[in-house]
């Protein structure tokens, strides 16, 4: 996957810090996709901890997915 365009978001002097991406692909119009959506947002979530990310990126990560909602 090619990320290189969003270079600007994160190599800014006057913003340091450590970033966290996460893509999903959303485009499943079944029944079933909102669980698919939210398992993979756990598993994310799951991965991103354990790579040290704190609770507010994990939050971020899930909040679109609580309920459901597409």
């Amino acid at each position: 996957m090619r990320l290189g365009h969003l270079q600007p978001l994160y190599d800014r002097p006057d913003r340091p810090g450590s970033w966290t991406g996460v893509c999903f692909a959303t485009s499943r119009p079944d029944e079933s996709a909102a669980q698919e959506r939210e398992r993979a947002a756990r598993q994310a979530i799951r991965r991103l901890e354990g790579q040290g990310a704190g609770r507010a990126t994990c939050r971020a990560v899930h909040r679109p997915y609580e309920g459901g909602a597409d």
